[in-house]
């Protein structure tokens, strides 16, 4: 990207994964947005901070794994009724497999709220400081 090619945005939400993965165009790409961007006052909410909850969840199915006996068997998919016969013979189950996630999840997302809102902090206390320097 090229400045005169910005627009003239007043916050910028990354994707995931948009990053060359060579490490030296990673961090100059990296540095001239932010410089540029927070010189001109966008906000830049980062990939890693944007996608965090997506990726504690994801770690959460691997820790809670799904038991064999609760996977719906291949040969009932594509035909919904044997599906449906199949989710309520497991449905108490499939409950207790979805209470226990429940509650691992509620533990996971407090901790990530503490690293959100430490990722934050440090965000804004850093713009901030540009502003004020800039007065």
């Amino acid at each position: 990207m090229t400045v005169d090619r910005m627009g003239k945005w007043s916050i910028i939400v990354e994707g995931a994964n948009i990053y060359s993965p060579d490490p030296l165009r990673k961090v100059a790409r990296l540095r001239m947005e932010r410089e540029v961007y927070r010189n001109r006052g966008v906000l830049i909410v980062t990939d890693y901070l944007v996608n965090s909850g997506g990726v504690i969840f994801a770690a959460q199915e691997h820790i809670i794994k799904t038991p064999g006996h609760l996977r719906i068997p291949g040969e009932l998919l594509g035909n919904g009724n044997k599906v449906d016969i199949w989710l309520d013979e497991h449905a108490e189950d499939l409950a207790a497999l979805a209470e226990k996630r429940r509650q691992a999840a509620e533990i996971a997302h407090n901790y990530a709220w503490e690293k959100i809102a430490a990722s934050m902090k440090t965000l804004y206390q850093d713009v901030f400081d540009k502003d004020k320097a800039n007065m």
